[in-house]
């Protein structure tokens, strides 16, 4: 079982360079500015490396990590910014929410509160979705900027099992910290296989797969 072509074999070999990957993820992304870049070779990696198995797993990361650095750190920093905003106003509108209730606030507070929180993860989708295209694709920045809006929409069961898988994300590492090292990972392969499939039906993906 252990044999280099058993199933036992295969199976650790997947899962040791899962967990490798989604620490080099994290520590890629711990400048924020890199967050994109590493989010772009995390995806490559993921979706050549250890779903293709095909290969050099270092050389892949940081070979995506370099070609789509600049593309991946404008777009990158545009939804961090995005999410950050949504987010401090989601802080915000909670502090009214429970004013609110003390009868010394906004009764929407609530509300906005709840828009404000979906708005993040709907950001957190569209990033996702960004910049698995860079990592896939050549164009310029606003083109891949639109797609990822387009398709986001488009293949709205794709976006709503990446919601899922974030939300739960979320809230399992919220839960039990050490599960940052499992879960986004997780979720980064489960959205690699599932855009995959979608992403097949472009025949010039080529262009970047022969590199």
């Amino acid at each position: 079982m252990l044999k280099p072509d058993g199933w036992l074999y295969h199976v650790i070999d997947r899962g040791t360079n899962a967990l490798l990957l989604g620490l080099l993820w994290i520590l890629c992304c711990l400048p924020a500015v890199t967050a994109g870049a590493a989010t772009c070779a995390c995806y490559r990696t993921a979706q050549k490396c250890i779903l293709k198995n095909e290969g050099p797993f270092f050389a892949t990361f940081f070979r995506t990590f370099r070609a789509n650095f600049k593309q991946a750190t404008v777009l990158g920093l545009f939804w961090e910014l995005l999410i950050a905003a949504f987010f401090i106003g989601a802080s915000y509108a909670g502090g009214l929410s429970w004013d609110g209730l003390n009868g010394s606030g906004l009764s929407g507070g609530g509300v906005l509160y709840n828009a404000l929180l979906i708005a993040v993860i709907l950001c957190a989708a569209l990033f996702f979705w960004n910049m698995a295209l860079i990592a896939r694709f050549e164009n310029k920045t606003f083109v891949h900027l639109r797609n990822s809006v387009l398709m986001a929409v488009k293949h709205l069961g794709a976006t709503l099992l990446l919601l899922f898988c974030l939300v739960l994300t979320i809230f399992g590492v919220f839960a039990f910290f050490p599960l940052i090292f499992v879960l986004p990972v997780a979720t980064m392969l489960i959205w690699a296989a599932r855009l995959e499939r979608l992403l097949q039906k472009f025949r010039y993906i080529e262009e970047k797969e022969r590199k």
